[in-house]
């Protein structure tokens, strides 16, 4: 290879799906493939397939025995002698993660796809690596959270530490990237950061300022939560001068990131307010510490963002045409149907944690309006403010 772009995706990674009408389907990455090509900028990276990862490559940092829960659990004949106590203690008794045949399959793509990534920015075959479909931030060493069962981004970063990295790890999704952070909490030799809204209001209920790590760790995790309705002026004021400045003070030789898009203010599970001005900001702020730090090494990932019928598509299609041609209905993201597999809540921790957010006053009146709106559509699908589990 001789570009410094690839991206890795293919169809196989639609296999990554969580139940008929949960909001994580995998059209979304198809949808963001599609507008890529459509742009042509394709042409200027090299797309490579993604591929399973190996037993060995999930136990990088899940333990033997959750592993190997998952696999039976993926197993219809299996799964039957599984007790509930084994089921809820991994994280399986919620609808966030359902249990499906296809549950370590799928899964074990994104985490082939994402290790795809890596292993073409550590042998060189490209500085700059894509892997859209991964960023599942949630899972943790022994447990499902979030949507998420192994923690590609994780094992990523471990199988980059393991060939002499010295990686950092920003997460930019709107909720807590809890799975990186807990994994990797007493690791001095990886650096994690989080922006993302607080724990107060969103799932996962954690991520505070004086979260920094443990032991041998301490001060190798930053987080900056945000409150509710949070637009792009402040949020862009803490990401240009915090990220940099820790960055260029840990001097990682490769950036990681995971560049979850439900900070936007249309976003149904999520309560910030940022536009889509933000994520060249974004990209280039990462692109160039990427080439300050670490001679141009950059993994990026996907990670969440709901909002499908909202993103920019190919010209000529619709996004319910899109849908249809697809073989999957629009009613995962109707505005007249709150998906009937998920509880009001979403999740057990949303009671936890949660309150209505309150109206930041500097906000000016119109601003206040339009966030008034999208809560009360909210409402109308959710039963209440957005289910904050759903990351």
């Amino acid at each position: 290879m001789s570009g410094p772009v690839a991206l890795v995706y293919g169809d196989a990674l639609m296999k990554h799906q969580l139940s008929d009408e949960h909001p994580l389907q995998p059209i979304r990455v198809k949808l963001a493939v599609d507008l890529i090509r459509s742009t042509g900028l394709i042409e200027h990276s090299h797309l490579l397939p993604p591929r399973a990862a190996t037993i060995a490559e999930l136990e990088l940092v899940h333990s033997p025995e959750y592993v190997d829960l998952v696999r039976r659990l993926s197993d219809p004949v299996q799964r039957r002698h599984v007790s509930p106590q084994a089921i809820d203690a991994a994280g399986y008794a919620s609808a966030d993660n359902p249990i499906s045949d296809a549950l370590h399959e799928g899964t074990s793509l994104v985490v082939g796809a994402s290790l795809v990534a890596a292993q073409a920015i550590q042998g060189g075959a490209a500085l700059h690596a894509f892997s859209p479909s991964g960023g599942l931030h949630h899972a943790h060493r022994e447990r499902a959270s979030g949507f998420c069962t192994y923690n590609d981004a994780a094992i990523a970063c471990q199988w980059l530490k393991e060939r002499g990295h010295r990686v950092a790890y920003v997460d930019v999704d709107v909720h807590h990237g809890d799975g990186v952070e807990d994994i990797f909490q007493r690791d001095p030799e990886v650096l994690t950061m989080s922006l993302h809204e607080s724990g107060h209001w969103l799932f996962p209920g954690t991520g505070f300022p004086q979260d920094s790590g443990v032991g041998k760790g301490k001060g190798s995790a930053a987080n900056l939560p945000f409150m509710p309705y949070t637009w792009d002026e402040p949020w862009l004021y803490a990401f240009e001068r915090v990220v940099p400045a820790l960055l260029r003070r840990f001097r990682p030789t490769v950036l990681v990131t995971q560049d979850g898009c439900d900070t936007h203010h249309l976003d149904p599970l999520a309560h910030l307010a940022a536009t889509t001005q933000i994520w060249p900001r974004i990209g280039k702020v990462f692109h160039e510490l990427a080439h300050e730090l670490c001679e141009g090494r950059w993994l990026a990932l996907g990670g969440g963002g709901y909002a499908i019928y909202q993103g920019p598509r190919p010209p000529g299609r619709g996004p319910r045409d899109r849908f249809r041609l697809d073989g999957v209905g629009p009613q995962a993201a109707s505005a007249d149907a709150r998906p009937k597999g998920l509880s009001r809540d979403g999740h057990a921790a949303h009671l936890e944690v949660g309150q209505e957010p309150p109206v930041d006053p500097v906000l000016g009146v119109a601003d206040v309006m339009s966030v008034l709106r999208r809560l009360a559509a909210n409402r109308a699908l959710f039963g209440h403010g957005a289910p904050s589990a759903w990351s």
